[in-house]
Parts: C-alpha cells; structure tokens; sequence
C-alpha cells in the first residue's frame, strides 16, 4: 500500500505516468454464446496493471456527482453506466414508450441500434486531450477504413473542445484522464516479451475510466442524432404536469423522448407528430424505419462509428393501430427495409414486434407474457 500511496502522490503531481501502466496484457475469452470453437464465440479482454487501476479508480472518485450528470441531454439518457441506473431501466423505458403509444392509440418505430466493436473503435481525442502525431492520426482512420469525406470531419472535430472540456471537469481532471490513454500498449498471451502493439482508438475497457470515456463520446453523438432527428420531426414529445393534453394537439410544456443507451446500445424512440397521418398506418411508419435509420448511420459515421446490420442487432419494433390480422400480414410481406448509407452498401433492418436484448424481451404490444 505504500509504494501505491507514492506512486499515486507522484503520478498526481507530475501528471507523468510509467510505460507500466499504459499497457497490459490481451487474452482472448469464450463469451459462450456458440461454441467453444467458433472464433466469433470469443472476445479479447484486456488486463492492465493492478496497480494503475488502483491509482485510476481513486482519481475517478474525484470527478463527483455534477460533472456525471452531463451524460445526460435534452435527447438522450444514459443507463448501464452510473450509479442507481441499471441497464433494467432502459428496458423498462423502452416498454412504457410502447405503451404510451398504444395509450394514444398511433403508429411508430423503436430503432434498436448496435455499434461495431463500439469500445474498441471511440476516437479518444474526441474525450480527452491525447497528444498523437499527425501521421498516427491518418494511419488510424485509414486502419479503421473512413471515407475521405469523413476523415476530414473528424480532423475538424479533433481541433475542438473535447467532450469533458465542454462537460465542465477541471483542466488537472482532464490531463489526468489523458495519461491513461497516451502511449498505450498490449501485448498478445503467448507471443514473445518484446512483441509489443500499440493502441491508439478505443477506452481500453477494463480501465476504470473505460466505460466514462464512452459514455461522455456517446453523450455527444447521441445529442447530435436527437437534435437531427428532431428537425424531422421524427421525435415524439411528452407532456409534463397534471392537465391532460387534447388528443391531436401539442402540449405546451413537454419533454423530447429521442434515444435511450445501454452504454454501448441504444434505444431510439421515433414517430411523426401528425396524428392523422399516423393512423393511416402502413406508409408513415416505413417511412419512419427509412429516415430515422439512415440519419444514425451518418452522425455515428462522422464520429468514426459504424452501425451494425446484422439479424439480431440493428432492428426495427414497429407498432400499428390496425387490427392485429393486418399487422401480421404486413410484417409478413415487409420483413426487412433498406436504408440508404452514403458511400457505404445500404443496410438491410428487419421490422420485428419484439426483440430480446440483456435478459428482457421487449415487445411492441408492451406486454410481458414471453419475458
């Protein structure tokens, strides 16, 4: 405990950190979704040193309550990664969002949105200041295999406050974030001692500043695509007070329900604010599972983000107000949707009535029967 205690004092003061705790050790572990054998069954964890974590975890104590409360936004909440706000929470807010729906009796869509490798691919300059070269920069968007277009945006973006900066945490907070994550390193199980590979995207999860580092990234993009979403017209609305809102009419103080994460997940809430249309049904909502899609692959994708598009993954829960017998002939003839990518090959998002995501099988009949 005393070498810890000099350590930490000395790492503190000098915001200098040891080549030992910038790096660790990379083992593969079996995630048991498949079998033991299949390469996509496993996962690559990273173990850093004992400890930096010891030092990492006490400076993070020092952030306090307030400068968290900045993961949240006028369009977005964050679950899984603060205290008191467990993944069960979404679960539970996406469900009400489907029965406040079917309350009002209108058609919409939950996206349901997975990022790829979304911990192993955050660009950490846009979080804290990490003082890489040029040319590591460009070699790194060219691994991660970015359009010029978008290579341009994101060099624009790193010339900016950072995300903390904006957040409000202290200039010390903030250098002190950064060592964690300059110079970084991680060496293969097996391979030889000297066989060292250095890092530059990611949050290293297993650090303890992993999971706020992504969330403080994801705060942001998750405004930009509620703020995107919202000059559509494509985020529904709640009322806040006691009086009740006329069915058909706005109400004059309310709150902007647009996306809800599961840390590295999210549940985005859409549906036109024309109740007429709505209850026409069929057209609106497709146009609904189109739009909203195509507007989250762009915002990710200047953030250096790709959505995944895979069967189980990113899907469409739609809900309609016609009579169940239409519902199921209509989800039997459009069972999947192209969305439109920009450069990219176009998505394929299948339109589903239920999705089973950490434990919970959400339905868009908000009902319980299968969980």
């Amino acid at each position: 405990t005393r070498q810890i205690w000099a350590a930490a004092v000395k790492q503190t003061a000098t915001l200098v950190a040891p080549i030992q705790s910038r790096g660790g050790g990379l083992f593969s572990l079996w995630k048991r979704a498949t079998t033991m054998r299949e390469a996509s069954a496993h996962r690559a964890i990273f173990l850093g040193d004992s400890d930096m974590k010891t030092i990492a975890k006490a400076q993070r104590g020092s952030l306090g309550p307030s400068v968290l409360d900045c993961l949240d936004n006028k369009y977005l909440v964050q679950c899984g990664g603060l205290p008191g706000r467990g993944t069960d929470v979404a679960n539970l807010a996406a469900r009400a969002s489907f029965t406040e729906r079917k309350a009002r009796g209108t058609s919409g869509a939950g996206i349901y949105i997975d990022i790829v490798s979304a911990f192993y691919s955050i660009i950490r300059g846009l979080a804290v200041p990490v003082c890489e070269s040029d040319e590591a920069i460009a070699r790194l968007f060219y691994d991660l295999g970015f359009s010029e277009g978008v290579i341009h945006e994101l060099a624009l973006m790193l010339t900016q406050p950072t995300v903390l900066e904006k957040a409000g945490v202290s200039e010390v907070m903030r250098q002190t974030m950064s060592l964690h994550f300059e110079g970084t390193w991680f060496k293969m199980n097996g391979a030889p001692s000297e066989a060292l590979a250095q890092a530059f995207a990611g949050t290293r999860p297993g650090h303890p500043f992993a999971d706020l580092i992504f969330s403080f990234v994801f705060a942001k993009i998750g405004d930009e695509i509620g703020q995107a979403l919202d000059v559509q017209g494509l985020v529904p609305r709640y009322p806040i007070g006691s009086i009740p809102t006329p069915f058909g009419q706005q109400p004059t103080d309310s709150v902007p329900g647009a996306m809800i994460c599961f840390i590295d997940d999210a549940f985005v809430n859409v549906e036109t604010d024309n109740a007429t249309v709505v209850r026409e049904g069929f057209g609106v909502v497709l146009q609904l599972v189109v739009a909203a899609p195509a507007t989250i692959v762009a915002v990710c994708k200047r953030h250096g983000l790709r959505v995944n598009g895979k069967r189980n993954k990113t899907e469409a829960m739609v809900h309609f107000t016609v009579r169940p017998k239409q519902a199921r002939l209509f989800m039997q003839q459009h069972e999947t949707v192209q969305v439109p990518c920009g450069d990219d090959p176009p998505l394929q998002i299948c339109l589903v009535n239920k999705y089973k995501h950490l434990g919970s099988i959400i339905k868009s009949s908000s009902d319980m029967y299968d969980e």
